[in-house]
């Protein structure tokens, strides 16, 4: 055997007793070098070797690199490996792998040897025995850079997490103020909708108090001093405050705004939060926003007591309306958001003239065989005359089953110029209003207008959402044309809402087809009201309103329009008359609620003084049969008169000049169809 032949054959059985773990001759004995190498383990914390500590690996030994695994160049007969000089190799070279981190194997013997991840080029290790090994190692390399990567990322404060509600609410506050020189603020607790407290609102008081303070964007007002502050006003932190106060309360604390707002519980466990940034300066909402938080309190609402609050028409839910309906009767809710700007003449004209056939179709409707009860709730919004605070919303009638009420306040609005929120207006709405929890009932909010649909402080989208959470049917008229309304955003609410989007010509004048029947029913309307007997104070005044509104539907520019006869029509329905039966002593003897053999002399009206008990009883039960017989009759005649004009209607809805009252009817129809109910034809 020739001497090169030789000694390729030690250097060959050198490499593999290194591979197999054997450390003949050079270096030491298996045993120190194996404590060389606990020496140069890893840290378990950051993963590095920390260096020096010992001899120089083997010549010759192979280093595992990043994905790669490369023998040394130290034995003769090995073919070079990579380009980039080992620091842990003597002699020897290493190829970085594709992740660019070091494997070091454990010097144990045999092939139990594992990958372990190291940072940084040149540790030097051994080639692992076997695909699975590399694959293991591979392993613990991804795990080591995922570990490493969200520890890095948790020390910087970089790892993302959702951001509580009133976090969001707090850093969208501070926007609305960034640029401006005084952001200094005042945080006010948050009383519910309806004016009363719970430890909710002194909760989501410091929530905010803090977020907005720990931000470091704004100065915050610390709540004693608030207090302090309030007491010396002799007022209670509440959050309702009117904006007289608001100003005070900017001087007197420096601060450029306030934030208040209120809460609407969901449920047992959640609760809606109402928030608005407001000038001191002005009255303006800077911004506002809505978001539900858990309901971590436990007690109820109370009303405040002590000091007065002042209150400047918040949103209250409206009790039940007097005559409400019984709880298993149907019930239809409808509340009509009007745009009383100064280009909105002609939509409050057909509002006058086409409230009453819009009450009268609901009122067709039947569900399980009966009729529902009706309530209609009015507000306006975007006139320049109401309250900047506000947003320009006033809600100018709760839910009422008393639709003379209605009527008076659509005729009593006025127009003026202003800034258009509907957001605002829908809000004020869902959240103002006593609106039935119950499955079953009909639930509708119809808003008009002629703007931008997303105008204002408050996301119409986060209004939207609120609503339909209610399942609250929303629908969007659009005064304009189709096209200008879809890029307007109307669409986009209605789409949103669950509900319709229609667009009407507000300027059209209307002008109602006659039949031969409407002189009698407008005639017969007119008796009904003699069957009426007032009592009480608010007797006099019902009355009075009954005449009031005949008076304006039988004026001649809204009896062309059809106002008398719709009217008169409506009168004879029952939802009328069970209306009607706070005040209406027949009908309230007749539903039960008085009984005519225990009526006070002092309720009594002129024709009923001074007659006994059973001369009360007989006149009342004239009344009441009078009263049916001209219903009868005007239901009979309108049945006639609705089969006459039937057909001219359909042609008039069929050229595509739409107007409220065929706008609102036909959104009507379909949704209360999803709620079982039924209208005739």
């Amino acid at each position: 055997m020739g001497p090169q032949r030789q000694q390729r054959l030690v250097a060959q059985d050198h490499g593999r007793d290194v591979r197999r773990g054997r450390f003949p001759g050079r270096g030491g004995s298996l045993q120190g070098r194996q404590r060389q190498a606990h020496r140069r383990r890893p840290d378990p914390h950051t993963g590095r070797v920390r260096a020096g500590g010992g001899p120089h690996p083997v010549r010759g030994a192979p280093a595992v690199l990043g994905r790669g695994v490369v023998r040394g160049f130290g034995a003769p007969g090995l073919r070079p490996g990579g380009a980039h000089r080992g620091r842990g190799c003597r002699g020897g070279r290493s190829r970085l792998g594709a992740q660019g981190v070091a494997v070091s194997a454990a010097l144990q013997p045999g092939p139990s040897a594992a990958g372990i991840p190291v940072s940084g080029p040149g540790t030097f290790g051994f080639r692992a025995e076997s695909k699975e090994m590399e694959r293991e190692a591979h392993m613990m390399r991804k795990l080591s850079y995922a570990s490493a990567v969200v520890l890095a990322l948790a020390l910087a404060g970089a790892v993302p997490a959702q951001a509580e509600p009133l976090e969001k609410m707090a850093r969208k506050m501070e926007k609305a103020l960034k640029g401006k020189e005084n952001r200094k603020v005042a945080v006010l607790a948050f009383p519910y909708h309806d004016g009363r407290s719970s430890s909710g609102s002194t909760l989501v008081q410091e929530r905010l108090t803090t977020y907005l303070a720990a931000g470091g964007k704004v100065q915050v007002i610390e709540r004693n001093l608030l207090n302090k502050v309030l007491d010396e006003m002799k007022l209670e932190n509440t959050g309702l405050i009117d904006k007289d106060t608001t100003h005070k309360l900017g001087k007197v604390l420096g601060v450029a705004c306030i934030v208040t707002g209120t809460l609407y519980d969901l449920g047992a466990e959640k609760t809606e939060v109402n928030a608005r940034l407001i000038s001191t300066e002005s009255g303006e909402i800077l911004t506002a926003g809505l978001t539900k938080i858990a309901r971590t309190w436990k007690d109820d609402p109370v009303r405040p007591g002590g000091a007065t609050a002042l209150v400047t028409d918040p949103p209250k839910p409206t009790p039940p309306p007097a005559g409400g309906p019984a709880k298993d009767k149907p019930l239809v809710q409808l509340a009509i958001l009007l745009d009383t700007s100064n280009s909105m003449d002609g939509l409050i004209e057909q509002a006058k003239s086409q409230l009453w056939k819009i009450v009268n179709e609901l009122a067709s409707a039947e569900k399980g065989g009966q009729a529902p009860a009706l309530q209609v709730s009015l507000y306006e919004y975007g006139n320049n005359s109401l309250s900047a605070q506000g947003n320009y919303v006033r809600r100018v009638l709760p839910f009422s089953t008393d639709l003379d009420k209605v009527s008076e306040g659509i005729f009593g609005l006025k127009t003026n110029g202003g800034s258009e929120y509907a957001g605002a207006a829908i809000q004020d709405a869902v959240s103002g209003l006593d609106w039935s929890p119950q499955a079953g009932v009909y639930k509708a909010l119809f808003v008009a207008g002629n703007e931008s649909f997303n105008q204002g402080p408050l996301d119409f989208r986060e209004a939207v959402a609120s609503a339909k959470a209610r399942s609250i049917f929303v629908n969007t008229i659009y005064c304009g044309s189709r096209q200008q309304g879809v890029g307007e955003l109307w669409k986009d609410g209605a789409d949103l809402g669950g509900g319709e989007y229609l667009n009407i010509d507000q300027d059209r004048v209307v002008t109602a087809m006659r039949a031969p029947q409407d002189d009698e029913i407008e005639r017969l309307g007119r008796e009904l009201n003699q069957t009426y007997v007032a009592y009480g104070a608010a007797g006099k005044d019902a009355a009075l309103r009954q005449e009031m509104e005949d008076k304006k539907a039988n004026a001649p520019s809204m009896a062309v329009r059809g106002a008398s006869v719709q009217r008169a029509m409506f009168k004879a329905k029952e939802q009328y008359a069970s209306a009607a039966a706070e005040w209406d002593m027949a009908a309230a003897v007749e539903s039960g609620k008085l009984s005519a053999d225990k009526l006070e002399e002092g309720s009594l009206p002129a024709e009923l003084k001074g007659k006994s008990s059973e001369e009360r009883k007989r006149f009342l039960e004239e009344k009441i049969a009078q009263r049916k017989a001209l219903q009868e009759r005007i239901q009979k005649l309108g049945a006639e008169r609705q089969r006459h004009v039937a057909q001219e209607e359909k042609r008039a809805a069929a050229s595509g000049a739409a107007t409220l009252d065929t706008a609102v009817l036909g959104a009507v129809r379909r949704q209360a169809a999803t709620k079982s109910y039924k209208f005739g034809e």
